[in-house]
């Protein structure tokens, strides 16, 4: 695997674990009234049908295919240069003593380097640039999420809302009553 399907692989890894982290610690204070009951939501199953998550889902395989289609454009690219750096080389080098050879040679592994590390930090800059649409676009999905959870929370008298990995026993599922109030919200916005 290649190190930057490695780095993008595990920085996906780090905002998810990241993600349900913040999640579980901000949405424990989600209702003001602290005298109510002790609600839960199921995370995997908000984020398989709300569909903020199903468009960050897609955008996050649009973005990946359009990172591997770059990273195949700087690859030719650095294969063309590469070519050309050999080339010139091999034409300055015909009938220079070998001392000048191996200066050249020299400037040959040197220009490489450089023209690598300029391709480099390309790949770097549009790998930064995509991560940085996906963080925006997911923190925005976690808003409404958090939203979502608290309105929920607030007309079912819910005093504090955690995820269903740390309940280990009581408390209201209000799972099902956020992915209505969303479908709700989202039919409501494409009928305008």
């Amino acid at each position: 695997m290649k190190r930057s399907e490695k780095l993008f692989q595990a920085l996906t890894l780090g905002v998810l674990v990241l993600t349900i982290v913040l999640l579980v610690s901000s949405l424990t204070g989600a209702a003001p009234s602290q005298n109510g009951p002790t609600g839960y939501v199921d995370s995997e199953k908000l984020r398989s049908q709300l569909s903020d998550f199903k468009r960050l889902e897609s955008l996050v395989k649009d973005k990946q295919a359009e990172f591997d289609s770059f990273r195949g454009y700087i690859y030719t690219q650095q294969r063309n240069a590469v070519k050309q750096l050999q080339d010139k080389a091999a034409l300055e080098k015909n009938g220079k003593s070998a001392d000048e050879q191996a200066n050249i040679d020299k400037k040959l592994k040197d220009d490489i380097q450089k023209k690598n590390d300029e391709l480099q930090a390309q790949l770097e800059q549009k790998y930064s640039e995509i991560q940085k649409n996906l963080d925006e676009q997911k923190k925005a999905a976690m808003e409404r999420e958090k939203k979502l959870i608290a309105d929920v929370a607030v007309d079912q008298k819910v005093s504090m809302v955690l995820d269903k990995a740390a309940v280990l026993y009581g408390g209201i599922d209000i799972t099902q009553a956020v992915i209505d109030k969303a479908a709700k919200e989202d039919a409501k916005g494409s009928k305008k």
